[in-house]
């Protein structure tokens, strides 16, 4: 229900532009939306840029532990970021099969999940950052169809800057990356390494790098 009063609020605070949205269309099985991190409205702006009613909802996403959200408690309490569908990562384990467990559980009810590959928000325009293996680990273990998204205009983004429109945030979901696409083609192995997932995380990188290099000579 949250995300009928986060769309109203969208349409009234942000200038937005959706892109991409056909490529949602016939989709079957969990999705994972692999987005580069600007600021911390990036899953609102992605879950808000949806159709209403999409099958994509509910869409949880990869948070930072609990304490990270603090310095945001003022405006946005934490029951925010949870209704939203913020479930922290356990960090600092090494181990992709224990920090990602409940996002493993939510893919495989069907679910859709929202990663931030990059592990943190960018301090640059001009480039994604290099991706953690953590998704690599989720597609493979869930067979989720990959859907990069690529947000330009979002960088370092104020809660003054949102009040005023000064943002015009462009949201492009990209094509789909199934799991052929991913897996098979590196021999269709039945363990994949850390390595592995690092490597796979690196190929979607490449493609949203694709679409991102297009956008910059754009503008």
């Amino acid at each position: 229900m949250i995300w009928i009063p986060t769309r109203i609020i969208l349409r009234v605070f942000f200038r937005t532009h959706i892109e991409g949205v056909e490529h949602l269309k016939g989709i079957r099985g969990p999705v994972i939306f692999a987005v580069n991190h600007t600021s911390f409205w990036d899953p609102i702006l992605v879950a808000g840029a949806l159709p209403f009613f999409s099958r994509r909802y509910p869409m949880m996403y990869v948070a930072r532990e609990h304490a990270y959200y603090h310095r945001y408690g003022k405006f946005f309490p934490m029951f925010l970021f949870q209704a939203w569908g913020a479930h922290p990562a356990q960090g600092g384990l090494r181990d992709y099969a224990a920090s990602l467990a409940t996002h493993v559980h939510f893919l495989k009810q069907g679910r859709s999940l929202c990663v931030f590959p990059e592990g943190k928000v960018s301090r640059t325009t001009e480039d994604i950052q290099p991706f953690k293996g953590g998704i690599g680990y989720l597609a493979y273990e869930t067979k989720a169809t990959v859907v990069p998204v690529i947000l330009h205009g979002t960088y370092n983004m104020t809660l003054k800057g949102v009040f005023t429109r000064r943002y015009v945030a462009t949201i492009s979901f990209c094509r789909p990356l199934v799991f052929e696409d991913l897996f098979i083609t590196k021999g269709g192995g039945t363990h994949f390494s850390v390595d592995d997932y690092k490597k796979t995380a690196e190929d979607i990188r490449k493609q949203m790098c694709i679409v991102f290099e297009k956008y910059k000579k754009d503008i």
